[in-house]
């Protein structure tokens, strides 16, 4: 705020044409901070929000891949065939 009000004595010390180009200057340089900051976020959320998506559907199909395996091996063992299904490590087990 103090630099501000310096930089306003500043140009209202100084010719006009020097003030607006000092003025522009400035502004040209807020605005593309502000640019630069904002962009970082539009493009951090559809990012993170893909990301999400992506490891709910992942999860969603592992777990319908799951379940209709298990009925496949149900099916099998309706007709007196034994099961060969396992269910890869780290997935929930749910009981077949």
């Amino acid at each position: 705020m103090g630099l501000e009000l310096v930089q306003l004595a500043a140009t209202s010390a100084v010719p006009k044409f020097l003030a607006k180009k000092m003025i522009l200057k400035k502004m040209q340089t807020a605005i593309a901070e502000l640019l630069d900051r904002h962009c970082g976020r539009v493009r951090y959320d559809p990012v993170n929000c893909l990301t999400r998506t992506v490891k709910e559907l992942m999860a969603a199909a592992l777990l319908h891949a799951l379940a209709i395996t298990e009925g496949a091996c149900r099916a099998e063992r309706a007709t007196g065939l034994p099961c060969s299904f396992k269910p890869p490590s780290g997935l929930p087990r749910r009981s077949i």
